[in-house]
């Protein structure tokens, strides 16, 4: 009767292939490289040192090796957690390095237990910013070549983890010129949110190009301001206009225009007609109330009232019919504002204009 040969169990994992001593049955050198591969986790190159010993894992499986006491030194979240009993596999290190390298590959590691990783509800193109911030590294592009989504997310992750580093290099970059040209009331809310004085100052002051209560894409960054914060910018607002109100009705400032007994300065024959002054003064006024900053009825180069883009106040219709305005004497017909004087003094209106 011929003996029964029982075949050996296949290997279940990467240790049992080291150990399997049957040459005949053992996998082929690429079927063995296609298995570690697929198993092998997905670590990110810049935190794979095998001297750490905690792994945080991203919402969509991107892992990240990292010290402890890194952790308990920068993060007051992660301070408190580690002063709570832990789990063996999370307090001992995760791996034995192969090499004294501390950014040794995850591959030139050899792990005998499965690792525990701290799982963490955001993607890794916001951890790993966060991360490489929280250690002093360098980010794949600048802060302030980041989307203002990116910014917020960054950000809002870093407050929730305690982590004042980040926070402090994110407030460097805030005010950036390409962040307050695109977001100003985004930097805004952000500096109030963390009470940064200053860049709430200076975001303010960028919002004034814009018409707070009408401009729709507005309206979900103003529900999270505060109503103070909302009376600030509005109050900003409003004493701007009556500032420019009572600067262009200043009868010494523009003495052509507001004094009703005025007379023809060349022909003294004639009392000058300023109501196409009077129509100038109600639309730039109006248009301060759209935008206070004021550069569209100073001459500046941008769009102005019905969306007309030129020299501001020059292209205006209201702004032709004044300069075209001439003294009534058929014997004289001079102008009766000059151009260029009189747009020099609206513009020393709106620069003595309140910016707080």
């Amino acid at each position: 009767m011929a003996a029964v040969t029982h075949l050996p169990t296949m290997p279940q994992g990467h240790a049992d292939l080291a150990r399997y001593k049957q040459p005949a049955l053992l996998p082929s050198i690429d079927l063995v490289k296609t298995f570690e591969k697929s198993y092998r986790p997905a670590y990110h190159p810049a935190f794979d040192s095998a001297r750490a010993d905690i792994v945080l894992q991203s919402s969509d499986g991107v892992l990240y090796r990292i010290r402890s006491y890194t952790l308990r030194r920068t993060s007051g979240f992660f301070r408190t957690m580690f002063t709570l009993p832990q789990p063996s596999s999370i307090s001992s290190p995760p791996c034995s390095p192969a090499s004294d390298s501390s950014f040794a590959s995850s591959s030139a590691t050899v792990c005998d237990e499965e690792e525990e990783h701290i799982p963490v509800h955001e993607p890794s193109k916001i951890l790993t910013p966060l991360l490489l911030l929280l250690l002093g590294r360098e980010t794949e592009t600048p802060i302030h070549h980041w989307s203002f989504d990116k910014v917020e997310s960054v950000l809002r992750l870093a407050e929730s983890w305690d982590m004042p580093g980040p926070i402090s290099l994110i407030r460097l970059a805030i005010t950036a010129p390409v962040f307050l040209q695109a977001e100003p009331l985004r930097v805004f809310a952000i500096a109030s949110q963390f009470e940064w004085e200053e860049e709430k100052a200076c975001a303010a002051r960028h919002t004034l190009r814009y018409d707070l209560l009408a401009d729709r894409s507005l309206r979900s960054t103003l529900d999270r301001l505060s109503a103070r914060d909302v009376l600030q910018l509005l109050r900003v607002r409003r004493a701007r206009v009556e500032g420019f109100r009572a600067l262009v009705d200043d009868v010494h400032r523009f003495s052509a225009g507001n004094n009703d007994s005025y007379d023809c300065g060349r022909c003294s024959n004639s009392k000058l007609d300023n109501q196409t002054w009077k129509d100038l003064k109600q639309t730039m006024v109006q248009e301060l109330e759209k935008r206070p900053l004021g550069d569209s009825v100073g001459g500046w180069l941008v769009g102005g009232i019905g969306a007309r883009t030129g020299l501001g106040v020059m292209a205006w219709k209201e702004a032709e019919a004044c300069w075209m305005a001439k003294c009534q004497n058929p014997e004289c017909g001079s102008a009766n504002y000059d151009r260029l004087t009189t747009l020099k003094q609206v513009r020393q209106c709106v620069d003595e204009l309140t910016w707080i």
